[in-house]
């Protein structure tokens, strides 16, 4: 998780928020990509690990009623780093 109100300055210079000012948020989405505040994603930015956020899906071997972060080395070098990999390769 990010700091509420993390911030940074793109490329043309204008302030992009990460973080809704009000809460902490999961730093990436399904893809691995770094989700800002305004639902958007950062190009050929990925985060891995507990402190992104990222909740593994059903596809994944997930239970269905499970909705919080696992941390396997296994997923990383599967089904994670997959998700990177074809990120990665559709950009």
């Amino acid at each position: 998780m990010l700091d509420v109100g993390s911030s940074y300055r793109d490329a043309r210079h204008a302030l992009r928020t990460i973080c809704p000012q009000r809460r902490p948020c999961d730093a990436v989405g399904d893809d691995c990509r770094l989700v800002l505040a305004d639902g958007s994603t950062l190009p050929n930015v990925y985060g891995i690990g507990l402190g992104t956020g990222f909740r593994p899906s059903l596809a994944m071997g997930c239970e269905p009623n499970f909705s919080g972060q696992a941390n396997s080395l296994w997923l990383y070098q599967n089904d994670i780093g997959a998700t990177v990999w074809r990120g990665i390769h559709e950009d």
